[in-house]
């Protein structure tokens, strides 16, 4: 149930059909599988069953593509993203974005830039809880906020153990977050 908002569509790794009933009369740049298997959840299942074969990681729940050029979400475009679906009633397709992110800092401990293998030592500022706020701001869905408050505290543990600096200032010490890539060479 993935929207692929873009001019490819065959042999991608991304389904492309969408969450139908949040896109009545749907927009003429969602190209569809024709898949006889009926919608598609997240990206395709050989990703999944094969992940050594692919760059991309497996995401289980609807998501937008920003830009309509990539066959990925990337997680600051995610919030921008998510802003436009809530104004545009669409908070089902939000919630499955949501739980992407929450699936990934399971297994990764943060959300990485980009749903690629080679984009996992790399991130992008935290804004997972402010997703959440959003959301829940918009649904008033606490019970999903309650049943993910710890996934969300990982990543904001993974931002602070991990991506901080200690600045002085005068007598006063801050240890401050910071976007940092702590890996040499290319990605």
């Amino acid at each position: 149930m993935v929207p692929y908002l873009g001019p490819r569509s065959g042999g991608c790794l991304v389904s492309t059909c969408c969450c139908r009933a949040e896109w009545p009369g749907l927009p003429h740049t969602i190209a569809l599988s024709g898949d006889s298997r009926g919608p598609h959840v997240g990206v395709k299942p050989e990703v999944l069953r094969h992940p050594a074969r692919f760059s991309l990681i497996y995401s289980q729940h609807p998501f937008i593509v920003p830009g309509g050029r990539f066959l990925e979400f990337y997680y600051w475009d995610s919030y921008w993203v998510m802003e436009g679906l809530l104004l545009s009633e669409m908070p089902e397709t939000v919630k499955g974005m949501l739980q992407n992110f929450l699936d990934l800092v399971q297994v990764y401990g943060h959300v990485p830039n980009g749903a690629r293998v080679y984009y996992l030592q790399r991130s992008q500022p935290p804004l997972l809880t402010l997703m959440m706020d959003r959301y829940v701001t918009h649904t008033n869905d606490v019970a999903f906020l309650r049943d993910n408050i710890g996934t969300l505290a990982l990543e904001l543990d993974f931002w602070t153990e991990n991506r901080n600096i200690s600045v002085s200032l005068g007598e006063k010490s801050y240890v401050l977050n910071r976007y940092y890539v702590p890996y040499g060479g290319p990605r």
